[in-house]
Parts: C-alpha cells; structure tokens; sequence
C-alpha cells in the first residue's frame, strides 16, 4: 500500500509540474512569470527530493534538510505574486524574496557541525510561526476567487510537510504518509487550477472579462487595489457605475450612448492601470480590440 501511495504521489506531482511548465505562456505577457519561475524551480527540487527518497527510504538528516528546502521554494511563487507590478519586481525579489528565504531557512545552516556533518533538524515555534504567517499571506491573497480551493489544497500540502520537521508535530505522525498526501494535494491543487483557468463565464462583457481575468491571476490584494483605484476615479469624474469584487455596476437608466462613452473611458484608465502588470495584448486578447496609444 506505501509503494502504491508513493507511485501515485510521484504521479500528481509530475502532473502538477506539466501543469506549470505549460502556464508559462499565457503568464508570458504578464509579470507573474517571475512567480512560474519560483514554481518551477520548487516542483522541479520537489521531484529531485521526492526520487532521493525513494532511491534511499527511510529518514536521515539530509532527507530532512531538503525537505525542507522544497517547502522554502514552494512558499515563494504565492509571495512573489505579491511584488509583481513593474517596475518593483526585480526589486521584490532582492528586498524581499532572498531576505525571507535567509531568515526561515537559517535553521537549515545551525544543523551542522563542525564536523561538516548534518544534526537533527527541528522547526522550533517561533519558526512554525514566521511559516504560517507567510503562507497565509500567500495563499490567503486567492481566498475570495475562484482559485481558492487551489489555494487551500496547496496550503495543505506546505503544512503537511512541515509537520513532521516540527518539534510540535501531532504524536505518531508518520512522515512518509504526510510526505505522500502532501504531493496528492499538490497534484489537486494545480489540476483545480487547470480547470478553473479555463472555466469562463460566457456571459461577461469583455471589460468585466479583463476585470475578472486580472483579479484571479493577480489575487485580492492587487485587486482591491485597482477596485479602489478605479472607484476614486469614478468618484472624481462622476462615471455612472462602481467597480465590484463580481464585476461592474452600472447606474440604471443609462443610455447607449453614455454607457459606451464612460465604457470607453474606463478601458482607457484601466489600460493605464494595468501596464504595471500586463502587456497591451494581454488586454487585447480580452477586449477584442485593437490597442490604444497610453497617455
């Protein structure tokens, strides 16, 4: 029955990492590459350290270690998301990214002796703390669109392999099941995510198709965000609609003509907006229009 566990683990994780592999071209036009990169270098060493383990079972220190370095790396494409707008991602990832994997994988450097050879490794609290409250914020950025559930699945399968690294750890844990079902939740989560990308609502307009297209990619901080950044401006030039977490309002008793004329103007803002974040053929490709020269 492990064998089996294990053969189907190894499975959904080279699912999980065809999936990622073949997303690349559709974040393309976007700055969210930077976070497929940190994806495929985290299910890459996931699969490296998923073949250690088989070629040598059992549990030793440098089983641990690397271990624990796939949990590192799979942290980071959910907080690279977080510094993903132009022209502060290379920034994100030097000020941010490399600071946080020093300071959680420290633990990794204090394990080993003068002797050149890896002790025991164990995740003290306050650890497991900075842990949780980073994989929250990563994970947590896609509660509230339709990748939650992928989201969830994934922060499952972080914790389940920080379990048994822990000094906290639930007693009679078996580290090779929750090592297993850690790469079964994994293949859940990005095989959720394959089928939510292209779940598309038919009757969206195409602006409320770039909205909802923008605000599950980039997840609820980025989004709300440019809600609010769009409601100011509303606000400021009087347009008859509000921008909502479900799409855009608008007023009632609108003509044709004033509600092509503010649609014009809120593609014109948006596309302002958004270069940060994606190229003009990213929004293209929703609109179905040609491009407009930025102002």
């Amino acid at each position: 029955m492990d064998n089996i566990l294990t053969a189907v683990a190894a499975l959904a994780i080279m699912v999980a990492t065809g999936v990622i592999a073949t997303a690349a071209m559709a974040l393309r036009p976007t700055t969210l590459l930077v976070a497929w990169r940190w994806a495929m270098g985290a299910v890459l060493i996931w699969l490296i350290t998923l073949g250690g383990s088989l070629l040598n079972p059992g549990v030793d220190e440098i089983d641990e270690l690397m271990w624990y370095s796939v949990v590192l790396l799979s942290l980071c494409p959910a907080i690279a998301v977080l510094g993903a707008r132009r022209p502060g991602a290379a920034a994100w990832t030097w000020f941010v990214m490399l600071p946080m994997l020093a300071v959680l994988g420290w633990p990794m450097l204090t394990v080993w002796g003068s002797d050149l050879r890896a002790g025991s490794f164990q995740l003290e609290v306050p650890q497991l703390i900075g842990f949780v409250l980073i994989l929250l914020m990563g994970a947590g950025n896609y509660v509230g669109t339709k990748f939650w559930a992928s989201a969830c699945l994934y922060a499952v399968a972080l914790c389940l392999l920080v379990a048994p690294l822990s000094t906290v750890a639930p007693e009679g844990l078996q580290t090779g099941l929750a090592r297993q079902m850690a790469g079964l939740a994994l293949g859940g989560a990005a095989m959720m995510a394959r089928v939510q990308s292209r779940n598309r609502l038919s009757t969206l307009s195409p602006i409320d198709q770039l909205w909802d297209d923008y605000r599950n990619m980039f997840g609820i901080v980025w989004g709300n965000r440019l809600q609010e950044r769009l409601n100011g401006v509303a606000r400021q030039q009087a347009w008859p609609l509000e921008v909502t977490p479900m799409g855009i309002v608008w007023q009632e008793s609108l003509t044709d003509e004033q509600r092509q004329e503010t649609a014009a103007k809120l593609e014109q803002t948006l596309r302002w907006l958004l270069r940060r974040f994606v190229d003009p053929t990213w929004i293209d490709e929703r609109l179905k229009t040609s491009s407009s020269p930025e102002t």
